[in-house]
C-alpha cells in the first residue's frame, strides 16, 4: 500500500479548485497583495518570468511584441 503522501499526490482538481488554491496559497507567502504578480506564479509553477508574461499576453489577446513594446515604453 502507498503512502498518503504519493496517493494524495495524484488526486486531481478542478480548474476553480486550482484558481481558488493558487490565489490562497500566493496570499499566504506574500502576506501583502491578494493579486499575485507574474514573478509569484513564475515561482510557483517553476517557469520563467518571461514564459508566464508570455502566456498571459496570449490570454489577453495580445502578441508578445506588443506586450514588450508597452513594457517598454514605461
Amino acid at each position: 500500500m502507498q503512502n498518503f503522501s504519493s496517493e494524495i499526490a495524484n488526486e486531481t482538481v478542478t480548474d476553480a479548485e486550482l484558481k481558488v488554491l493558487l490565489h490562497r496559497l500566493s496570499a499566504a507567502d506574500l502576506g501583502g497583495s491578494d493579486l499575485p504578480r507574474i514573478k509569484d506564479i513564475a515561482e510557483a509553477t517553476n517557469q520563467t518570468p518571461e514564459a508566464v508574461a508570455l502566456l498571459l499576453a496570449e490570454m489577453r489577446g495580445e502578441t508578445s511584441e506588443e506586450w514588450r513594446q508597452a513594457f517598454q515604453s514605461n
